[in-house]
């Protein structure tokens, strides 16, 4: 809102399209968080992994800095990350007016992190609620 409203920059492309991309980072994020709840059976760890996985978004993004010529890992970290997808919608959208057909390969991404995470996040905590006692071991 602040770039494309406030600030009088206005939306190339579509704002339903962002709004959409949006939505599915969030959920990207809360189903990322949950795997890591399902896989970790401890709060606290969960939410340090989630942090730390959060957390590096920016730097690693491409946002910040670029990618060009950084190490491998940094290039695959970056792609490990929903916000990076994100990015490349905001930029296609909100800056250049790309058409769908361009801005499908984000949305897609996207919702893949939301549905593979969020299906083994689902399938290890229903196993988990069958075991409450698995929740008290380390």
């Amino acid at each position: 809102m602040w770039l494309a409203a406030i600030r009088g920059g206005g939306v190339a492309g579509g704002m339903a399209w962002l709004m959409l991309g949006q939505a599915l980072m969030y959920l990207a994020y809360a189903a990322i968080a949950l795997l890591f709840v399902a896989v970790t059976r401890n709060m606290a760890s969960a939410l340090s992994m989630a942090g730390l996985y959060a957390g590096t978004s920016l730097a690693f993004s491409g946002a910040t800095f670029p990618l060009q010529g950084a190490p491998w890992f940094s290039r695959l970290w970056s792609e490990l990350l929903p916000f990076t997808a994100y990015l490349k919608l905001q930029a296609q959208q909100l800056d250049i007016g790309s058409p769908l057909s361009v801005s499908a390969w984000p949305l897609a991404i996207l919702s893949l992190f939301t549905l593979i995470a969020g299906t083994v996040g689902i399938v290890l905590m229903a196993r988990a609620t069958r075991d409450p006692v698995a929740w008290g071991r380390q």
